[in-house]
């Protein structure tokens, strides 16, 4: 294929495709680079192979749908595979580029994928360092290729406080802490516009990865809807419901006008970290965990049975990456490990069901934050050697 970019591969921990100080990459759902790939879930089929959407790519059964924009799917990943659930997800702090390096592992952009940010489809979108990643990817572990990927922010909205230390600021009333891990490319004053990537613990408040400035417009804030003395609330924020929409209690992502500390909704999706339906075979997901009577939590929503080789349970205040079996209707979280500093590499998952604990793994050199406005773009066309 005239132009596109040789396929990345781990091998002996080498980690030469990802690289932190590269500021941004993208993305675009047309191909690699301009070479013409035509995109991964377009309605005429793959690349003149007469394959459609509801056949999936070159027979993986993968086709659009997704857990509730996380970017894992939901529809056909058996297909053709006698029931077998094929793939993986992938959810964490995006440590390098210009792969895809999250929770440890690399995913290769040498093939079309689809790509939204919470929950809206883009064409084309710009990636970080430091955003937040859900990825769905085909491929052995040692070889994977990303097939959707989803940018997702847990507030996106103004300023409402600013601590006087300026450790922690509060995104529509949303406790936000900073710390010289975040990439902060946005002034912090109150009424200022930012998007905020990052991992919620289990007390709600937001460890942010990234900080982004944005122009005001409609507001993006992502949670369990609670109902709250007869009025639904998300993190404490009062919504304002269109006419019909009665929430579940699942997670979702609700978009609209911020205003007088109410949330007037225009878009509600009910949008789960992660399904066990049995269609992914597993899941590998970056967040601080708690254990109680069996059960392991996410902050951002996600539970899960603790598998007999799990290990001890991880300190709260620790960012960890889990790894899950799914099969359909149970999630077991086989193994944990701490997440790397920033993206890059740490020690590999606890427990010998571990898929992941026989690929060599190396630490990274991670670059200092770079300074406001002090950007370098890659396009996913760039060479790679």
């Amino acid at each position: 294929m005239p132009g596109a970019a040789p396929v990345a591969r781990i091998a002996g921990g080498d980690l030469e495709t990802c690289d932190s100080s590269v500021e941004s990459l993208v993305l675009s759902d047309r191909g690699i680079g301009g070479t013409g790939v035509a995109p991964a879930l377009a309605d005429r089929g793959i690349g003149g192979t007469g394959i459609e959407p509801g056949d999936g790519l070159g027979g993986t059964g993968l086709n659009p749908g997704g857990i509730g924009g996380t970017g894992l799917t939901t529809r056909s990943l058996t297909h053709g595979h006698a029931g077998a659930a094929q793939g993986t997800g992938i959810i964490g702090v995006l440590g390098g580029l210009p792969d895809l390096c999250v929770d440890g592992l690399r995913i290769a952009l040498d093939r079309p994928a689809s790509i939204s940010v919470d929950g809206e489809a883009r064409t084309t979108e710009t990636a970080r360092p430091g955003q937040v990643a859900s990825i769905e990817a085909s491929g052995p572990a040692e070889n994977l290729q990303a097939v959707r990927i989803e940018l997702r922010h847990e507030v996106s909205g103004p300023i409402t406080a600013v601590a006087p230390a300026g450790g922690s600021v509060d995104v529509m009333g949303q406790h936000v802490l900073l710390s010289a891990r975040t990439r902060l490319a946005a002034e912090l004053r109150v009424g200022g516009w930012v998007a905020v990537s990052g991992l919620r613990d289990a007390g709600g408040t937001i460890h942010a990865s990234r900080v982004d400035a944005r122009e005001p417009g409609s507001a993006v804030l992502a949670g369990i809807p609670r109902l709250v003395d007869g009025a639904w609330q998300v993190r404490g924020v009062p919504l304002a419901l269109p006419p019909g929409v009665s929430p579940s209690g699942q997670r979702a992502v609700v978009r609209g006008t911020y205003a007088d500390g109410t949330l007037r909704v225009t878009t509600f999706a009910e949008e789960p970290l992660a399904r066990a339906d049995g269609r992914l075979r597993r899941l590998v997901v970056q967040g601080f965990a708690t254990v109680a009577d069996g059960k392991v939590g996410i902050g951002g929503g996600l539970q899960a049975d603790v598998g007999p080789d799990f290990g001890e349970a991880p300190p709260p205040d620790l960012p960890v990456i889990l790894e899950l079996d799914s099969s359909p209707g149970s999630l077991v979280a086989v193994s944990w490990h701490e997440a790397p500093a920033a993206g890059g590499h740490a020690a590999p998952p606890l427990g010998p069901s571990s898929w992941l604990h026989k690929l060599p793994i190396q630490p990274v050199q991670l670059a200092a934050t770079p300074t406001l406005g002090a950007t370098t773009t890659t396009k996913i066309g760039a060479a790679r050697r």
